[in-house]
């Protein structure tokens, strides 16, 4: 992959007008760094180094050195980032499957220690812990759910079936008057815990009036004047925060209670023009991690744009192929009362029509006009900045060039990158004529035929695309650098929620009054 043409000349380095501060003499040094490792890669061929990441995780899986003994408490996460690492080049840990890293332990263990850190409070209220013999917390609460879902497996789903009277009523103790939640008893109160809170409860289907009552609205007073959201109102934005409430509004369905447009326009301000990467504050520094927190935000900002053109269509149906993969990659799921299990999303109730029309009211899907993976960001330049800049040779992801790889950024920096290409990696297959792998992609393993007709319709609309917009993500060999599918509200592959959607949701949905 060639960074640019070599006759281009590179960015100058925006300095600091005079006035320099710790933070821009800081950001002025990073700059450079990020400029020279462009150069030094200007006509190298540069690949994902897939196999490194893969060791990089796998060995964290079952041996961690020394120096980290500090994040004991965060053993979960540890669990989540490195099986999360693991999902998006591909790997699923189920009884060692071939070409999976030795180091990995079979699901049965992960689910084994996951079900060792969960903990009572009382006889009928518990969550799990950072690990074992740990208080109960919505951080690792919510982290071990995701290293389930990538686990995927029924005991793993079973046991959190199984406790969920427990963790309902933990997180009905952990709820405050003004909607929010604190993140364990006596602990902080911010959008991270609505966002945890809503997530697992809306994952088990627990969330409930009762429990969910008045947390969108809490969760959008903290949206700021700049258009991003506080950790509680009346404080600054932040890329995390923004994460968090961005995509709390999503499980709830309750955007139209922000300013989408301020958001958007905020998050679009996050991209550093010379390095491509995001930022998580108004004048602060890369970090390869907002990848994630700021590049899934633009992705549900854009499906939340989707969902107000649906909202004012007639009879609310999905109008355009754009919007409704949109919306089905955020799971904005419509569910039959009489199947709960039927995970479709709010389809328009007639098959696409396979010659061109508008979004009147004909009932017919348009034509897409513009591939639904384009978002408000510069999705290559994103791409650009972890490949050269952020990739340790012996496997593992940094935030900047001068810094060290570790499990989180390695998580969020593919994660993000993931959502960078995900919907373009659908339109470049669908160029190259390959509707197998167009088609395999969005479920990620089974047959075309174990599509749902009406997705199946819509990726084989897709396939019909011939427009001449370019691709997301270019490179010498097609597939070098893609990875999976990821749902910006997780954080985990596409299909993984929906099996684990199915499995929780064909359970009783809300609690029953004896909880």
């Amino acid at each position: 992959m060639r960074v640019r043409d070599s006759k281009v000349p590179y960015p100058r380095v925006s300095h600091v007008d005079n006035n320099p501060t710790a933070t821009s003499v800081e950001e002025d040094g990073v700059e450079r760094e990020v400029l020279q490792q462009f150069k030094e890669n200007e006509n190298r061929p540069v690949r994902l180094a897939s196999t490194a990441h893969k060791r990089f995780a796998g060995d964290a899986m079952n041996w961690l050195p020394g120096r980290i003994a500090y994040l004991d408490a965060s053993r979960t996460w540890l669990a989540y980032w490195n099986l999360q690492t693991l999902s998006l080049l591909g790997f699923v840990p189920a009884n060692k499957p071939a070409g999976s890293p030795p180091s990995v332990p079979p699901a049965e263990h992960i689910v084994d220690f996951v079900k060792s850190c969960f903990s009572y409070t009382d006889d009928n209220s518990g969550g799990i812990g950072g690990g074992p013999d740990q208080l109960p917390h919505l951080a690792p609460t919510y982290a071990a759910l995701l290293a389930l879902l990538n686990v995927g497996s029924d005991d793993g789903f079973s046991f959190l079936a199984s406790k969920k009277k427990e963790i309902y009523n933990w997180l009905l103790s952990l709820k405050q008057p003004s909607g929010s939640f604190v993140m364990h008893h006596g602990g902080e109160e911010d959008v991270r815990g609505s966002y945890c809170a809503a997530l697992v409860a809306t994952t088990l289907g627990i969330a409930g009036d009762e429990l969910m009552s008045g947390a969108a609205e809490h969760v959008a007073r903290c949206q700021t004047y700049e258009g991003g959201f506080a950790c509680q109102p009346f404080e600054e934005a932040h890329g995390g925060y923004t994460f968090c409430a961005t995509a709390m509004l999503a499980l709830t369905k309750k955007s139209s209670l922000i300013d989408v447009p301020l958001l958007k326009k905020w998050l679009s301000r996050r991209q550093c023009a010379t390095e491509g990467g995001f930022n998580g504050r108004t004048n602060k520094l890369v970090d390869s991690c907002y990848s994630w927190w700021i590049g899934a935000s633009h992705a549900m900002v854009t499906a939340f744009e989707a969902e107000a053109r649906r909202q004012a269509s007639p009879a609310g149906a999905v109008k355009s192929v754009s919007d409704l993969v949109l919306l089905d990659m955020i799971s904005y799921l419509s569910f039959d009362d009489n199947d709960p299990t039927s995970l479709q999303p709010p389809f328009a109730n007639k098959e696409p029509n396979t010659a061109a029309t508008d979004s009147s009211e004909s009932g017919e899907w348009a034509d897409i006009d513009v591939c639904p993976g384009t978002f408000s960001y510069d999705q290559e330049g994103l791409q650009k900045y972890l490949l050269m800049c952020c990739q340790n040779v012996s496997g593992g992801m940094k935030d900047k060039p001068s810094t060290s790889a570790d499990y989180y950024h390695t998580c969020y920096a593919l994660s993000g990158w993931a959502v960078a290409q995900n919907l373009g990696k659908v339109y470049h297959q669908a160029r190259l004529g390959d509707s197998d792998s167009v088609l395999a992609s969005v479920e990620d393993a089974p047959p075309a035929s174990k599509l749902s007709a009406e997705k199946k319709a819509v990726f084989l609309k897709l396939l019909s695309c011939v427009d001449n917009d370019e691709p997301v993500f270019i490179t010498e060999k097609i597939d070098a650098s893609l990875l999976r599918f990821v749902n910006p509200v997780f954080c985990v592959r596409v299909e993984r929620v929906t099996k684990g959607l199915q499995y929780f949701l064909g359970s009783p949905c809300l609690p029953d009054p004896a909880y």
